[in-house]
């Protein structure tokens, strides 16, 4: 899960898109050199356990925590290891040897910062599953809050930029 694979409607409905990342994990587990080449661009989303073991659930909690860190700050996560140009290998290595999870945004709500804590915890095992997650307050928060009557202004400054065509 990663921005670029969701899709939002005019209604500020979100769908995922591109399941092609799991033929990506497959060559990234294989190790194929052009299956790394592929993916260079989903490996700050990318939980630290994938290189260890198979991906499962609790690995795409990990990505949406990476998700929501680039939806705040319109980039991706990892700023420290993108700014280096460093090779794919040498990202996911540093990326699965870290100790920390990708820096926090500066400013986030404490509810924002929970969230994203719980997500982006390092040990598979411990990273809780969705309907613990959404339960989790900085959601519940957001749907009482009707989040979504932000869409048509998102929509609008969307299609306001410029076309990628």
């Amino acid at each position: 899960v990663k921005g670029a694979n969701i899709l939002i409607d005019t209604q500020g409905d979100a769908k995922l898109a591109d399941f092609g990342a799991c033929r990506e994990l497959e060559a990234l587990q294989s190790t194929v050199t052009n299956g790394l080449k592929s993916i260079h661009g989903s490996v700050y989303w990318m939980a630290p356990e994938v290189m260890k073991y198979k991906a499962g659930r609790r690995s795409d909690i990990w990505s949406l925590g990476c998700t929501v860190i680039e939806m705040i700050t319109a980039e991706p996560p990892w700023p420290n290891l993108r700014a280096g140009k460093l090779s794919v290998t040498e990202t996911l290595k540093r990326i699965v040897d870290s100790e920390d999870p990708p820096p926090l945004p500066e400013k986030i709500h404490h509810h924002c910062a929970s969230f994203l804590q719980q997500t982006l915890v390092r040990d598979h095992t411990k990273r809780p599953y969705t309907d613990k997650l959404l339960k989790h307050i900085f959601l519940q928060d957001a749907a009482a809050s009707g989040s979504s009557s932000h869409a048509p202004k998102a929509q609008e400054a969307w299609s306001a930029g410029p076309d990628l065509q």
